[in-house]
Formats: C-alpha cells, sequence, structure tokens
C-alpha cells in the first residue's frame, strides 16, 4: 500500500513541476530567438552603415529622400548597384526579419553635414526597430511595448559612423 501511494505522489509531484519547466524551456527558446533577431538587425545596420559611408550616393538619395521610390524591395541584390538603396540593403540584410520588417516605417536615417560647407557629409547613423512577439506565456505581460499598432518587445539596433573622405 505504501508504495501505491509514492507513485501517486510522484505523479502530483510532477503535474506541479511539469507547467513551471514548460515555461523555463519556452523562455529559453524564446530568448535564442530574440538574441538571433537583435543579433541580424545590428548586423543589417551595420552593413547599411558601411555602404552608406563608402557610396555617397545612398547618403544623397536617404537625405532627399528618392532612396523610398526604389521600393519595394527584393530579396535578390539587384543587377545594377544603382537601382539599390539604402533601406533595401537593410532590409536584405536583416535574416530572418523580412515578413514582418517595414523598410519604410522600421528604418530611420540621420546624416549630419559639415557646419560650414553643407554639402560635405560628416556621419551617418541608421537605426532599424523590429517588433519581436514571443511565444512564451507572460512575457509579453513583463515586456510589453507597443511597436507600430502591435504589442510585442521592441528590438532596436543603431549604427553610426564617419564618412570616409573618399566618399565626400
Amino acid at each position: 500500500m505504501s508504495s501505491r501511494r509514492s507513485s501517486g505522489q510522484s505523479l502530483v509531484e510532477f503535474a506541479l513541476i511539469f507547467p513551471m519547466l514548460l515555461v523555463l524551456l519556452l523562455g529559453f527558446l524564446d530568448l535564442g530567438r530574440a538574441i538571433f533577431y537583435y543579433s541580424s538587425l545590428t548586423n543589417a545596420v551595420r552593413e547599411g552603415t558601411r555602404k552608406a559611408i563608402v557610396n555617397h550616393t545612398y547618403l544623397e538619395e536617404a537625405e532627399d529622400g528618392t532612396d523610398l521610390f526604389k521600393l519595394p524591395c527584393s530579396a535578390e541584390e539587384p543587377a545594377d548597384p544603382l537601382n539599390d538603396s539604402l533601406r533595401c540593403i537593410v532590409y536584405r540584410r536583416s535574416i530572418g526579419l523580412q515578413q514582418e520588417f517595414d523598410p519604410i516605417s522600421d528604418i530611420v536615417f540621420v546624416i549630419t553635414t559639415n557646419a560650414e560647407d553643407n554639402t560635405l557629409y560628416e556621419t551617418v547613423q541608421i537605426t532599424a526597430s523590429y517588433c519581436f512577439n514571443p511565444v512564451t506565456p507572460g512575457v509579453q505581460l513583463l515586456f510589453a511595448s507597443t511597436c507600430n499598432g502591435k504589442t510585442g518587445v521592441l528590438l532596436t539596433a543603431q549604427s553610426r559612423m564617419y564618412v570616409a573622405p573618399v566618399a565626400q
């Protein structure tokens, strides 16, 4: 009779511990996904900033808004680099984010020019944000923010570089 009672006790203990272990496991998987998405976003922003500091054509288009005419962005690199824009470069480099990543509203450019000569570029700063939706129950309640009308965890990456003198 005591062995029957102890097997019932084990079953009750398992039933109490299993949901906590499951939530913990899902939390670790979500953390891994969030780190992957943040790393991808950071890399995309850095690559876009690198292209901008080397080629001032991208800077001119981003500054006057003509890069918006080269949208929508495709996942493939264009054969002619003149048909590309900084937004599309950041979009293509954001591996795994393309389905929910909007190149128009999620990417912001800040381009500074020389105070004396307004045609010389000094720095380029690209900021991109992504709304991460965790699958673990309760995480959105803890870290909830509103990003572009959706509820999720806002991931933001930023890169700032000085423009190469050759590109000026």
